[in-house]
């Protein structure tokens, strides 16, 4: 499928439509907008729009889908997948002024929101009010709640609380014909026809362009607790996960680091503590919250005897003391993706499992660094299965990198997706980067489907082209 360049016509009708200070042309604004932060990529737009309400995006679209111009819907670009790169050129569409909380609903314990308002600001404004957002991805404070929708993104969280598809109660969104619709209702039980609202969570931008969305809030918990568990095992720290859980214990949040990652993280940070000592191979975050101080405290006692009594390995395990550090352990955990980049030009992946097999990624992973020579950083939540790793340049030139990660990255994908029964991607999202390991976790029957329902909802295919399907207007990257 090809795409009709940007005319000066075309840009008199966009100016017509959000105003001339709305249309972006100069080579400065339009690389600002050409990459996200999936690796160093870039793609450049024609032209930059940024519509102020639904209804320009509605117009924006409908005169894109008629003259089949290509458009990359766009929030705060944080993407780790290359889904918000314009890789087919056309239109980025910015939705950067749709950045309001419109409602905050107390009695229903609900929220609507605009799609670039930040996830941390979001969390922020209803915890002010007693109730909780639990997702809340690592870059909480640089991702917008449209990032999050379009991928599904998850967090530390997800353990206990579930994923972002789990909150969206309603979205309206703009289809690339122009048409505006609500998904769904704004009630918690609803049956009535097909699920729209969740086809369109993780849908990563190809289906539809989400405007508004109503959000399912819970009460804030008002008490919580934060220990860390220091193995000279690796394998070890990650067993710890189903000892947890299989004693019944569900906390809030089960956070992986190895040894790499704390190295990394502490070297960015500055920070020394929690210690990473010579024979430290990974640490386990694991924090518990509820209503009521006993039984978390409980929780966290019965947590620490059974990792004393079943791991030989465990070195220490510390109680966070006071707010401070608990801010200072998660700063650590937050901060590993741009300790890892800063260390060195990687690949970004982001794997998941069946929580219990995720000691044999850990040992695939050490088999894949001593056959390619490439050092990694891993990290993640345990609790769910879900491992990040970012696989490093180092010392290599960028081609022999890319010449030795294809192999390394393909025998990763098969040994995850085949052998333990997992996937390539948990909450980044397939986007640009990860497309060709699709068939290695779908069959055909349902790749076929979901470019069915591409095709019935995009016919013209202008939404956010080349992403998630091998398709031959996007580039195959090595």
């Amino acid at each position: 499928m090809s795409f009709q360049p940007c005319e000066n016509s075309d840009r008199q009708s966009f100016e017509a439509i959000v105003g001339a200070e709305n249309v972006l042309s100069s080579a400065a604004e339009r690389e600002k907008y050409s990459r996200d932060m999936t690796e160093d990529l870039t793609y450049l737009p024609e032209l930059v729009l940024r519509p102020r309400n639904t209804g320009e995006v509605a117009e924006v679209l409908r005169h894109c889908n008629q003259r089949g111009i290509a458009v990359t819907p766009q929030g705060r670009r944080t993407c780790l997948s290359g889904g918000a790169l314009p890789v087919c050129g056309g239109v980025a569409l910015s939705l950067e002024h749709f950045n309001r909380i419109l409602e905050l609903d107390e009695d229903n314990y609900q929220v609507t929101v605009e799609p670039y308002v930040l996830n941390n600001d979001l969390r922020k404004a209803v915890e002010a009010k007693g109730l909780f957002y639990p997702p809340d991805p690592a870059s909480l404070k640089i991702c917008s709640i449209g990032g999050n929708l379009a991928e599904g993104s998850g967090g530390p969280k997800c353990v206990k609380y579930g994923t972002t598809k789990d909150y969206v109660l309603n979205l309206e969104v703009v289809l690339s014909s122009g048409e505006i619709l609500w998904t769904g209702v704004n009630v918690l039980k609803n049956v009535m026809g097909y699920n729209l609202t969740q086809l369109f969570v993780g849908s990563e931008g190809t289906l539809g362009v989400i405007t508004k969305a109503v959000l399912r809030l819970i009460p804030k918990p008002r008490h919580q607790k934060l220990l860390i568990a220091s193995f000279s095992n690796l394998e070890d720290c990650s067993r710890a996960v189903n000892v947890i859980l299989g004693e019944g214990i569900v906390p809030s949040a089960l956070e992986f680091m190895e040894r790499n990652a704390l190295l990394a993280a502490q070297a960015y940070t500055g920070l020394s503590f929690p210690q990473v000592g010579p024979d430290t191979q990974a640490h386990l975050i694991v924090e518990f919250d509820g209503m009521e101080a006993e039984e978390v405290a409980a929780q966290a006692l019965r947590t620490g005897q059974l990792l004393t009594e079943r791991f030989v390995s465990l070195e220490y395990l510390l109680s966070a003391k006071g707010q401070a550090e608990e801010d200072t352990i998660w700063r650590l955990r937050r901060s590993v993706l741009v300790a890892a980049k800063a260390r060195s030009h990687c690949k970004e992946e982001d794997l998941v499992v069946p929580r219990s097999r995720l000691p044999e990624v850990l040992v695939l992973l050490g088999e894949l660094r001593r056959k390619y020579l490439l050092e990694f950083v891993a990290w993640g939540h345990a609790g769910d299965g879900n491992l990040h790793v970012c696989v490093l340049q180092g010392s290599l030139s960028r081609g022999e990198f890319e010449a030795v990660a294809a192999p390394y990255l393909k025998e990763l994908f098969h040994g995850v997706c085949t052998t333990l029964g997992g996937s390539v991607t948990g909450e980044h999202g397939v986007g640009l980067v990860q497309r060709q390991f699709m068939a290695q976790v779908l069959n055909p029957v349902a790749l076929r489907l979901m470019r069915t329902v591409k095709q019935a909802l995009d016919p013209r295919g202008i939404l956010n082209p080349g992403k998630m399907f091998l398709d031959a207007e996007a580039p195959i990257l090595s």
